[in-house]
């Protein structure tokens, strides 16, 4: 029942026990406000806006019922005052707070998280099973921002050819193995010279001894000639050894030693890459086991809705992204979630059905009925001359339906006498343990 609100001065809608219920009519024709009295009604939170209140009149008044328990919000330009009462007479002590236990943003209206962003989606049903991974995205994080560091730093080594193997060469090693060379084959060679005198004087001797008549002499020094000739031929022959292969490294040693050092410059780089590397597949498959980790924390939660699935990439339905569902699907997925949080979910609010198509308008319709479920829709469309069984139309603030103008009795309710003034039922206490309710907070309800 709405009374004053906007260009709605008085109205009384019935909406179907199940399934949906059509509001329609053009723009700025008050259909919007309907979906509104029902907010207002049950968070309060849209009071006192400007122009809210009818003209002419010096309140709003909106009365509902959920289940066993009738609603009234009564808004003046100074107070906004609510009453909660069952079918007993009873009263929560917090009406506010009892309200907030049975309605929540999504049971309340499931488009909002049809209209969130693929990564919103994602975190709202993430918030909706308490899974919080924000310690292994930290851990995450940390190792992503260290390999691409890592990954810098390789990018900055570059490619490095293998060049041919060379040793580096000592100098002054080499300069001494050819002063030894050179001093050996001094001494080598006075051996040689010690020898050819010997030979020449020898030489000298065996031709003397040739001119003696003198036999039994002559043989004597032939003797000795003889004796000679073999000592000499025991002695050891002179070695030469040559330094040209010494000479050829060090003449080129300054080419070999750059050769060297670019072989030893590549060793090194190749040492401190495959470090490197070895660094980045150590980041990597640490980032792997914490992703590891946060998908077997996942295997374990079981999901509101049957083919509803989390991965890295983001939220899926039977494995389509949620970016690409469909009206449907989404919607689907998001009366299930509805379903979900709340059990004892008795009605859903929706405004701008004109969004949705046949097809869609009617699974909403099929779900409805099957859960035993309210949903107000509102539809922006001409009033047609063939009134719809079931269906509120709304023209310039009047509503009627097709058995004709759909208004309450008056109620004329005095104010109370001061804007802090509580409603008071005069309801005796009650146990507070006893819970009229069904809500999911019982400790919320202390009863007066």
């Amino acid at each position: 029942q709405i009374e004053g609100l906007r260009k709605i001065k008085a109205a009384l809608l019935e909406f179907n026990d199940k399934g949906i219920t059509e509001i329609v009519g053009k723009n700025n024709m008050g259909k919007t406000s309907v979906i509104d009295a029902i907010e207002i009604l049950l968070k309060g939170f849209k009071y006192n806006e400007k122009g809210m209140t009818t003209t002419g009149m010096d309140k709003t008044t909106i009365i509902g019922t959920v289940g066993p328990w009738t609603i009234k919000r009564v808004i003046t330009d100074k107070t906004n005052r609510l009453e909660v009462v069952n079918e007993e007479g009873l009263s929560p002590k917090k009406p506010q707070d009892f309200l907030d236990t049975l309605i929540n943003e999504l049971t309340f209206d499931p488009q909002p998280f049809l209209e969130k962003n693929p990564n919103d989606k994602l975190k709202f049903i993430m918030d909706l099973l308490k899974i919080d991974f924000t310690a292994e995205n930290e851990r995450v994080q940390e190792k992503e921002d260290e390999r691409l560091e890592v990954g810098r730093d390789i990018k900055n080594a570059g490619e490095f050819k293998e060049p041919e193997k060379v040793e580096p060469v000592d100098t002054a090693d080499l300069t001494k193995q050819i002063e030894d060379i050179r001093i050996g084959n001094e001494k080598e060679k006075k051996k040689i010279n010690l020898i050819n005198t010997l030979n020449e004087k020898f030489a000298t001797f065996s031709n003397y001894h040739q001119g003696i008549e003198d036999k039994d002499l002559a043989a004597k020094i032939k003797k000795v000639v003889d004796t000679f000739d073999k000592m000499v031929e025991t002695l050891p022959r002179p070695k030469y050894i040559s330094s040209e292969e010494l000479d050829t490294k060090l003449a080129n040693a300054s080419e070999t030693n750059k050769k060297a050092t670019n072989y030893t410059n590549y060793i090194a780089w190749k040492e401190k890459k495959e470090k490197l590397v070895k660094k980045q597949e150590e980041l990597k498959n640490g980032i792997l086991k914490i992703r590891n980790e946060k998908l077997l924390k996942l295997e374990k939660i079981k999901m509101p809705v049957e083919g509803l699935k989390i991965t890295e990439e983001g939220l899926y339905f039977n494995d389509i992204f949620c970016e690409n569902w469909s009206k449907s699907m989404g919607w689907k997925i998001a009366l299930s979630l509805c379903e979900t949080m709340q059990p004892d979910l008795r009605a859903i609010f929706l405004d701008n059905g004109e969004s949705m198509d046949k097809d869609t308008r009617k699974e909403l319709d099929k779900w409805a009925r099957e859960h035993d479920i309210q949903v107000i829709l509102t539809i922006v469309d001409a009033i047609p001359d063939d009134l719809q069984e079931g269906v509120f139309y709304i023209e310039e603030g009047g509503v009627f339906n097709k058995a004709g103008e759909c208004v309450p009795e008056v109620i004329d309710e005095p104010e109370p006498e001061s804007p802090d003034q509580e409603f008071d039922t005069n309801i005796p206490n009650i146990d507070q343990k006893e819970d009229h309710s069904n809500a999911q907070q019982p400790d919320l309800f202390n009863f007066e």
